[in-house]
C-alpha cells in the first residue's frame, strides 16, 4: 500500500478544519458515511476516548422545556481512554513524557507553519529550522529536540513506517492514533490536502504532520524498548444511543406535529421575498407574512450564483458558494471605497495580520500598548460609538458564461415561475460582530462562511436585465416589465435589513416592522434562556466583550422541502430550514434531487458540526471563547494547549452548563410522493448513503393534511 493510501485510510474519520475567515460547519465523519451512523459513532468514541452520544443533561433539558420525557436511569457507559501512540503505549497516555512529546509536536507545527516553504513544498525544512533555532520557545529537554531534528533530517514518513516492520493494518492504526492525539492539527492538514483550492500561506500537509508526530515518538523512544504494534479498534457499544432516540422522539415529533397544521396561501402578492433557507430567516418570513399580500420563498443563500467575490478596495477575493461546489462566476463591486477609507482599510488589515503572527504580536502589544489604551477603553465602555462598515447591497456586477441558466435554475427550483409581484426582494444574510474569532460561523453557510448580499445583488441585477428576461420568456418564464427585483441583506445579529436604493418606501416600512417583531421574539427567547434582556441588538454587534452576539443555528431540528403555502403561518420557532419546492412542477424528481444533493448535504454538515460540538465539546468544540488565542488567521488555540481547536465555541451551544442546542440528527421533511423521493435519491449517491446509513431522518407526505411517514432503509432497498 502506498504512503498516500495509508494516510487516506488512517484519517478517514478526521474532520477538515476550515480557516477562520471562511469557517464552514462540516461533518467530521463525511468520509465515513458509507458506514451506518451508529457504527461510525461507536468507532469514533473509541478512537477519541470520549462519548459521541447525547448525555443525560441533554435529555433533562427536554423536561425543562415542557416535553416531559423520562430520563433513562441507566448510567452511560464510561468511554475507554484514547488509544495511545508509540510513546503513549510505552509510558502511558497521561504520563509526563507523553504530554511533553504531544506538546512539542504541536508547538513545532505552530511555529513551522509561519515559516516560508522551501522549494519542495514540504514543511520539513521549516520544522528543522524551528527545532534548531535558538529564538524559539519549545518544551521538553534539548536532547529530545536534537534527536527529533536528527530523525526528521534523515527520514521520510515511508522510511519510518517501513522501519517499524508492521503489517499495513497496524500502520494504518498507528497513524490514526497520531491524528487522534492532535486532531486539530490533523484537521488543518486534511483541509489543506483535500479542500483548499489554492495553497494557504500556513499550509501543512497530512504527510508532514504525521512525519513530525511519528518522528517525535521514535526520537523519544531512542534507546528504549519499542512497544508492541497497536491493536485494532473493535469496540461496539451503543448503550448511550438511548438518549439520542429520546431527543429525536420529542423534537422530531414536535416539528412534524407543527407541520401537520394548516398553512395558507398568499393573496395577490404585492411583495415577494426570496430568503436563504437558514433557520434564522424563518422568524423574519413569518413576521413579513402577517400581511396577506406578502409571499416568501426559500432558497440556498448563494442564490444559485457560485461565485468568487471581489469587493472594491479589498486585496483578496473570497468564494461565496457551498464548498461542495466549484466557482463558475465572478462578482465584483460593492460600495466604492474612497482614498481615506482605502488607507484605513489597509491599516486595519496590516494591524490584524501583525496581531495574529506569533513572532510579532507581543512586540506590537509592547510598542502600541500606551497608544491604544484610550481606543481600547472607548471600545470597551462605549461600544455604541463604534462605526460598523457594511458592504452596500447595490453596485455588484456578475460575470458568468451562462447567466440565463442561472436565472432559470433558481426560479424553477423554488417554484417562482409565474405570478410575479411588483417588488421581489432577493434577501441574502450575514452577521456582524467584533473581536469574535468565529465570526464567519455566523455568516451564510451556503456562501462558504461569508455574507450573501453580493450574491443577492448579482441575482437581482441578472433578473432585472432585459436580455435575460427575453431569454427566460423563450423558456416559458415571463417576468412582467412592472416587476422589479431588489437586492437586500439581513444582518442576523441586529435583525436590520439593508435594502437597495430602488426599494419603495412601503417595502422599507414592511421590513422595518418585521424586524421589530423578530427582535422582540429574540429578546423573549434570551430571557427564556436565562440571559439578560437585550437593550439594543446593535450594541451586540459592536461590543467586543460580547461572547454571544447571537445564537447562529443553535436549536435547529429540521429541513422542510415543500411549498410555502403548507408552512405559512405555522410557529416553527426558528428551528427549521425552509426550502421552497412544488412537486407538481418536478415531473421526474430532478429538482428535488438537486435540493437533496446540495442544500440538504450542506445542512447535514451544519447539523453534524453542532451535534459533535454539543456531545463532546472538550474534543470537537472550540472551547470557552474567553480563553481562545488566534493562530494566524486560520485557527485558534485554547489557553496553553498545543492543539488547534475544532468546532463551535461553548458560548454558541450552552448557557453556563445548560445546553441550548439539543443534538439530534437532521430531520428532512419532504412534501412529495414516496416514488418521487426515491427517484430523487437516485440522483445523488452521497444523499442515498446519508439516508440509508441513518445519518439523516427522512419523513414524507404527498399533500397537506396527510400523515407524515418515516422513510426507512427498506424503502431505499425497494427503489434501487
Amino acid at each position: 500500500m502506498t504512503t498516500e493510501s495509508l494516510i487516506v485510510r488512517a484519517t478517514s474519520w478526521v474532520g477538515p478544519l476550515w480557516p477562520l475567515d471562511r469557517s464552514v460547519a462540516n461533518n467530521p465523519l463525511s468520509d465515513e458515511i458509507g458506514e451506518p451512523f451508529e457504527v461510525a459513532l461507536t468507532r469514533l468514541s473509541a478512537r477519541m476516548g470520549v462519548s459521541t452520544w447525547p448525555s443525560k443533561t441533554h435529555v433533562e433539558e427536554l423536561g425543562r422545556r415542557g416535553f416531559g420525557v423520562p430520563v433513562s436511569s441507566r448510567a452511560p457507559t464510561a468511554p475507554f481512554p484514547r488509544p495511545g501512540t508509540l510513546v503513549e503505549r510505552a509510558y502511558g497516555v497521561d504520563s509526563r513524557k507523553s504530554r511533553t512529546v504531544r506538546d512539542l509536536v504541536g508547538r513545532v507545527a505552530l511555529l513551522a507553519v509561519t515559516e516560508p516553504l522551501d522549494g519542495t513544498g514540504s514543511r520539513c525544512a521549516a520544522m528543522l529550522a524551528v527545532l534548531r533555532g535558538a529564538g524559539h520557545s519549545l518544551s521538553g529537554p534539548s536532547s529530545l529536540r536534537r534527536e527529533l531534528a536528527l530523525t526528521l533530517s534523515s527520514s521520510s514518513l515511508r522510511s519510518l513506517l517501513d522501519g517499524l516492520g508492521w503489517d499495513e493494518e497496524q500502520l494504518v492504526e498507528e497513524l490514526a492514533r497520531h491524528s487522534a492525539r492532535l486532531p486539530g492539527w490533523a484537521g488543518w492538514a486534511k483541509w489543506n490536502d483535500r479542500w483548499s483550492r489554492k495553497p494557504h500561506p500556513n499550509v501543512l500537509s497530512l504527510e508532514d504532520f504525521l512525519l513530525l508526530s511519528l518522528a517525535a515518538d521514535i526520537a523519544a523512544l531512542r534507546g528504549s524498548s519499542m512497544p508492541k504494534p497497536p491493536g485494532l479498534l473493535t469496540r461496539q457499544d451503543e448503550s448511550e444511543s438511548v438518549h439520542l432516540h429520546a431527543l429525536e422522539s420529542a423534537l422530531h415529533g414536535d416539528v412534524l406535529e407543527r407541520l401537520s397544521g394548516a398553512g395558507r396561501e398568499a393573496t395577490a402578492p404585492r411583495v415577494q421575498v426570496i430568503t436563504c433557507i437558514d433557520v434564522r430567516s424563518e422568524p423574519l418570513r413569518r413576521a413579513l407574512e402577517v400581511d396577506d399580500d406578502v409571499e416568501t420563498f426559500g432558497y440556498a443563500g448563494f442564490f444559485g450564483v457560485a461565485a468568487t467575490v471581489q469587493r472594491d478596495g479589498e486585496r483578496e477575493a473570497h468564494e461565496s458558494l457551498p464548498v461542495i461546489l466549484e466557482p463558475d462566476a465572478t462578482i465584483t463591486g460593492g460600495r466604492p471605497v474612497g482614498s481615506a477609507s482605502r488607507s484605513r482599510q489597509l491599516l486595519l488589515e496590516t494591524f490584524a495580520e501583525l496581531t495574529h503572527e506569533p513572532e510579532a504580536m507581543y512586540a506590537l502589544a509592547e510598542g502600541a500598548g500606551w497608544f491604544s489604551v484610550g481606543v481600547m477603553a472607548a471600545a470597551t465602555f462605549l461600544p455604541g460609538l463604534r462605526r460598523v462598515e457594511r458592504p452596500a447591497v447595490d453596485h455588484w456586477y456578475l460575470r458568468t458564461s451562462h447567466p440565463v441558466d442561472v436565472a432559470e435554475g433558481v426560479l424553477r427550483a423554488m417554484g417562482l415561475t409565474r405570478g410575479f409581484a411588483p417588488e421581489v426582494v432577493v434577501l441574502g444574510h450575514g452577521a456582524h460582530s467584533n473581536a469574535n474569532t468565529h465570526y464567519s460561523s455566523l455568516d451564510c453557510g451556503a456562501c462558504a462562511g461569508n455574507a450573501g448580499g453580493a450574491n443577492a445583488a448579482a441575482l437581482a441585477a441578472l433578473l432585472n436585465d432585459e436580455e435575460t428576461r427575453s431569454e427566460l420568456a423563450l423558456r416559458g418564464i415571463v417576468v412582467p416589465s412592472s416587476t422589479c427585483f431588489i437586492a437586500a441583506e439581513h444582518d442576523t445579529t441586529t435583525e436590520v435589513v439593508d435594502l437597495a436604493e430602488s426599494a419603495s418606501k412601503e417595502l422599507r416600512e414592511r421590513l422595518r416592522r418585521a424586524s421589530t417583531v423578530v427582535r422582540a421574539e429574540r429578546d423573549a427567547q434570551r430571557r427564556a434562556d436565562g440571559l439578560a434582556r437585550a437593550r439594543r441588538f446593535e450594541r451586540y454587534s459592536k461590543d467586543w466583550a460580547q461572547v454571544r452576539p447571537e445564537w447562529g443555528l443553535a436549536g435547529h431540528v429540521a429541513f422542510v422541502i415543500g411549498p410555502r403555502s403548507s408552512t405559512r403561518g405555522l410557529e416553527l420557532d426558528g428551528r427549521t430550514f425552509l426550502h421552497s419546492y412544488d412537486a407538481l412542477d418536478d415531473s421526474n424528481g430532478a429538482v428535488l434531487g438537486s435540493i437533496l444533493a446540495g442544500p440538504v448535504v450542506v445542512a447535514q454538515w451544519i447539523n453534524a458540526a453542532y451535534y459533535f460540538s454539543s456531545v463532546a465539546p472538550e474534543v470537537f468544540g472550540a472551547g470557552d471563547k474567553t480563553l481562545l488565542n488566534p493562530v494566524g488567521d486560520f485557527a485558534v488555540l485554547s489557553g496553553g494547549d498545543a492543539d488547534l481547536r475544532q468546532g463551535l465555541p461553548r458560548q454558541s451551544l450552552f448557557v453556563d452548563e445548560r445546553p441550548v442546542h439539543l443534538p439530534t440528527r437532521l430531520l428532512v421533511a419532504v412534501e412529495a410522493s414516496r416514488e418521487k423521493v426515491g427517484a430523487a435519491l437516485a440522483f445523488s449517491p452521497t444523499v442515498r448513503q446519508l439516508v440509508e446509513g441513518g445519518w439523516l431522518v427522512v419523513a414524507t407526505r404527498e399533500a397537506p393534511g396527510q400523515a407524515w411517514t418515516t422513510w426507512t432503509r427498506a424503502d431505499s432497498s425497494e427503489r434501487r
